[in-house]
């Protein structure tokens, strides 16, 4: 397995985690080895894609992935503002662009309805 398939493993983890993990936790749910998993922490960490949670043990998600959030939603938003745009003209209504997220649908562009009267 290459660096970057471990550094994701771990990404991963906690990304499906619901609070931080510790070196133990992430062992057991990526299968790496401890001294891997702390390695690929200690990385993850200069560059802030993982930051440690004070007053606790474990480690969660950093600032630094936002850059790849942020350029993705504006890819997406870039993508598809022309077509929501026509679209609301045609049907004068509001219109909505939104993704799953889990279980979930999440809004992610509103066009409003050109006659403003839309509900």
């Amino acid at each position: 397995m290459t660096d970057l398939g471990r550094a994701t493993r771990v990404l991963d983890a906690l990304a499906e985690s619901r609070g931080p993990l510790t070196v133990t936790d992430l062992t057991t749910r990526t299968a790496l080895p401890r001294s891997t998993v702390h390695r690929v922490l200690q990385g993850l960490e200069r560059e802030l894609y993982v930051v440690r949670v004070p007053d606790r043990p474990g480690w969660v998600l950093g600032p630094g992935l936002l850059k790849f959030g942020m350029n993705a939603h504006l890819r997406l938003l870039s993508a598809n503002r022309a077509a929501l745009a026509g679209l609301a003209r045609e049907v004068a209504e509001n219109v909505e662009l939104a993704v799953f997220s889990g279980r979930e649908v999440v809004v992610v562009d509103q066009i409003a309805s050109p006659s403003g009267c839309a509900g």
